[in-house]
């Protein structure tokens, strides 16, 4: 409940008659208190704000579901207070509405039961043409029920008696806050526009002008933000009307194994599948292994909003409470070492990302290996091998630890969002492949995977990968596997499409000298002929892969089946 303590001289800027504590005992404003800047502050917890009907019209989608009620059909003369009986709604009946003269769908209460009040065009002054409504004791807030839920509301706020700030809050229906907005009037007489979405329905809403200002509003707007496309690859992630994803946590060390007391990079993926930001309401620590800690120096960096601190020689690295995670996921890096041979698994718990929009869902797991130089260590080297922290939140899918191109498909990164391209794609294992090809018939496609890796001197290495060709075009689609653009070998089109998958090795130790090299995988198909190949499970071993030849498919689909979606 707010105060009712005001001064005097306040009221006399603002109004024209004597002072009271309630809209039914005042005179019309001669002169409207003006001066302010209109404006909306940063909304909390899971709301979203937009200060103009375009950005709000933006993010609701198709607006003509929208209900809306301007309270001009009321019976309240222009420049005088319409007294209305609690609920006001669709089915009111009294000196303000008559039975259907208000939309539907809505009910408003003040806080003490004290009335509802209508201020007819110009009661504020010049700047009020057309009726402003709220609760008619200057004490109390405004109350809005909406019956169904919905999940945009928008309208323009009014503070009469002083140009103060307006204090929005929403509920669930349970009663449970789903966060607040702020919006500053210009004056007395003009209000303020403030739309709001949320993800979870809104079933009511109070709102309250700071220092018992008689909080009004008009122009009230509700419905449901419209979904977006359905197109199955571009569905999740683009329904803004959707209840909010969780965001994820991913974690690759960069190189995997590394001799023992140099650095490897451990990269941190927050994922984050919502149109707006996420924030942390709790500090993320990952703590390290014994055994393993903070490189000197740390080269500690994030490209989320907020604070993330990892001191040299310690086993924590950690972003702080208050930080975001933007729509589409940020990442943090830092460089690790040891100085004891071994392999470092590192684990962050599910739920260890505590955030407004939910906490992660699951383990973030990573192996580091460090060993005598010279050695080669039983752990594999790339990052991520078999593409499974692929973020599809947005498409093109991307990768932290690879990087990809495609003429036609942004990057080769698939799930089943992709298609299968009549059975003849598909991961090897888990979510996640690289499929390359796919193509409408005519369209050529060029499409490339890369990561860069450091491999260490002193022995022999092999890049071993998991390869399909599931549909074959007219031969002249053509796959080349490179280091540092060096040609290590190609796969050309087959004469007959492939059953499934088998493991193919290559020996790159021409490349293990301890420095940086750059992995590639480039698809070429000139003449846009639909050839598929798959690729997953990429690694980089001390033994070559088992020798294996690929299974003819007896039975190849061709033809429009095997494109990707």
């Amino acid at each position: 409940m707010k105060s009712i303590l005001f001064t005097v001289g306040m009221l006399a800027a603002s109004v024209a008659s004597a002072a009271g504590s309630s809209w039914s005992q005042m005179q019309p404003q001669a002169v409207p208190n003006a001066g302010r800047t209109a404006s909306i502050g940063a909304p909390t917890g899971g709301l979203q704000s937009f200060a103009d009907q375009a950005s709000f019209d933006a993010a609701v989608g198709d607006t003509s579901g929208l209900s809306s009620e301007s309270f001009d059909n009321g019976l309240t003369d222009p420049g005088a207070v319409g007294t209305c009986n609690e609920p006001v709604n669709s089915e009111s009946n009294d000196a303000c509405f008559a039975p259907g003269d208000l939309v539907a769908g809505f009910s408003m209460t003040s806080s003490s039961g004290g009335g509802i009040v209508v201020l007819g065009g110009g009661f504020l002054g010049g700047g009020q043409p057309s009726p402003v409504i709220g609760a008619n004791t200057f004490t109390d807030s405004t109350n809005v029920a909406f019956d169904p839920p919905v999940t945009a509301i928008a309208a323009s706020y009014f503070d009469g008696v002083a140009a103060g700030e307006i204090t929005f809050e929403a509920f669930d229906g349970d009663g449970n806050s789903l966060g607040t907005a702020t919006a500053q009037p210009p004056g007395t007489d003009t209000g303020v526009f403030l739309g709001v979405t949320s993800g979870t329905p809104i079933a009511s809403i109070t709102f309250t002008a700071a220092n018992d200002g008689g909080e009004l509003f008009d122009d009230l707007q509700f419905g449901d933000v419209q979904t977006g496309p359905t197109d199955v690859i571009f569905a999740n992630g683009f329904d803004p009307g959707a209840a909010p994803e969780a965001p994820t946590v991913a974690k690759a060390f960069n190189p995997a194994s590394a001799t023992t007391g140099t650095n490897s990079v451990l990269t941190i993926t927050l994922g984050n599948a919502n149109a707006g930001a996420a924030t942390l309401s709790a500090d993320l620590v990952d703590t390290f292994p014994a055994g393993l800690v903070v490189a000197t120096p740390t080269d500690v960096a994030t490209t989320c909003g907020g604070t993330v601190t990892a001191a040299d020689g310690t086993d924590t690295v950690t972003l702080a409470s208050g930080a975001t995670i933007p729509a589409g996921g940020c990442a943090i890096t830092v460089s690790v070492t040891s100085a004891a041979d071994g392999t470092y698994t590192n684990t962050i718990a599910a739920g260890a990302l505590q955030t407004d929009l939910g906490n992660s869902p699951a383990d973030a797991t990573a192996d580091v290996t460090f060993g005598p130089a010279g050695t080669c260590t039983p752990a594999q080297l790339l990052a991520d091998p078999g593409l499974e922290a692929t973020d599809n939140s947005a498409f093109p899918y991307t990768n932290p630890s690879w990087g990809s191109t495609s003429t036609n498909f942004g990057s080769v990164f698939c799930d089943s969002g992709c298609g299968d391209g009549g059975g003849t794609a598909g991961p090897n294992a888990g979510t996640f492949w690289g499929w390359m090809g796919g193509a409408p018939a005519g369209s050529a496609e060029s499409a490339t995977l890369t990561q860069s890796v450091v491999i260490p001197s002193g022995d022999t290495r092999f890049l071993n990968f998991w390869l399909w060709i599931g549909a074959i075009g007219d031969g002249s689609t053509n796959l080349d596997v490179t280091v540092d653009g060096t040609v290590v070998t190609s796969f050309p089109e087959p004469a007959a499409a492939e059953a499934g998958y088998t493991q193919r090795g290559i020996d790159i130790s021409t490349f293990a000298d301890g420095a940086s090299h750059t992995i590639e995988f480039s698809y070429t198909d000139a003449n846009g002929t639909g050839s598929n190949y798959n690729i997953d499970d990429i690694t980089i071993d001390c033994t070559p892969a088992p020798r294996t030849n690929p299974l003819p498919n007896l039975h190849p689909v061709v033809g429009a089946a095997t494109y990707r979606r």
